[in-house]
């Protein structure tokens, strides 16, 4: 299961289209505390994390998401999803890699089969 979190809906809704046309299922949020809450309820083996959300951002969940994986001992690969942010802000904010918003199924479909 992936986990989009983006707080404009028109992406989460055309994001998980072209997840499932690649045969794979999602859930969406629309903020960072949204997304906390669900992981803690869920098991997901990816997340398409959207930088530049109102309130806490995706460098702040991304880093919320990463203490609690300290005590728990686990992983779940993050990607940043945005349009402006550069790889470097990414990574250094502990996801595992970055993907432009304006990416085709094809880069979907790569960092998926990692």
């Amino acid at each position: 299961m992936i986990l989009i979190v983006d707080d404009q809906e028109i992406i989460r809704l055309g994001f998980t289209m072209e997840l499932e046309a690649l045969g794979f299922k999602a859930n969406t949020v629309n903020s960072g505390q949204e997304a906390l809450s669900e992981i803690s309820k869920n098991h997901y083996s990816l997340i398409f994390m959207d930088v530049e959300m109102p309130g806490m951002n995706g460098f702040e969940t991304t880093n919320a998401i990463r203490e609690a994986e300290r005590e728990t001992g686990t992983h779940i690969p993050i990607v940043g999803f945005t349009a402006s942010s550069n790889m470097e802000q990414c990574l250094a904010a502990g996801m595992d890699d970055y993907l432009n918003k304006s990416a085709d199924k094809s880069d979907i479909k790569r960092f998926i089969e990692r």
